[in-house]
């Protein structure tokens, strides 16, 4: 079935982006962070916390961050309520992110 005429399927807002709950349970949820800062780390919350468990964080780089050099840009320390963005590289940008739970 089309998903606009699922029911029960409920598109909403929060406090961190978007958010959609799919009829089978599935929640998405993504957004845009603030500027990372170079050589460091940025706490994510996802305003409302996933009731049971965050299965996948996935981060997209905006622009500015660049690619090479030693550092990486990784998703650490998730939690069902957010996570941390760790910027290794040399210098700062926005990241978009998305994350997949129940």
């Amino acid at each position: 079935a089309y998903v606009d005429s699922a029911p029960n399927f409920t598109p909403s807002s929060y406090s961190g982006g978007e958010s959609v709950t799919l009829p089978n349970g599935l929640i998405m949820k993504m957004g845009l962070t603030a500027s990372v800062s170079a050589d460091s780390s940025l706490a994510v919350s996802f305003g409302s916390a996933f009731p049971n468990a965050v299965i996948s964080v996935v981060l997209t780089k905006k622009v500015a961050i660049q690619t090479m050099g030693q550092g990486e840009l990784t998703v650490n320390s998730v939690t069902t309520s957010g996570f941390t963005i760790r910027n290794g590289q040399d210098s700062a940008g926005q990241v978009f992110f998305q994350a997949i739970g129940h």
